[in-house]
């Protein structure tokens, strides 16, 4: 990982907040305690959270507020790709 990652994920991270929205669009994280169990991203992230409780065991989430969906893809692989979550399956090479 090289400055500019790390750089990026601070500013990712910096954003992370307990979740209290609406219809906000960004990368939710799903934990189940202190573990970091999965990462996705949706234009709806309640929604789309709502929907993962019945497929996923978890105990809270967070989320990172992105509108655009160009940038919402790029950081959540990004994000993917440092973090591991356990339940995300597919990981890209580290370049």
């Amino acid at each position: 990982m090289n400055k500019n990652d790390i750089k990026f994920l601070s500013r990712c991270l910096s954003k992370l907040r307990q979740i209290e929205i609406d219809e906000t669009s960004g990368i939710y994280i799903l934990f189940r305690g202190d573990e970091m169990v999965y990462i996705g991203q949706s234009g709806f992230v309640h929604n789309r959270i709502n929907t993962q409780e019945n497929n996923i065991d978890f105990s809270h989430a967070s989320f990172i507020h992105c509108p655009n969906p160009d940038e919402r893809a790029a950081m959540e692989k990004r994000l993917i790709n440092y973090f591991k979550p356990k339940l995300n399956s597919t990981f890209s090479k580290e370049e």
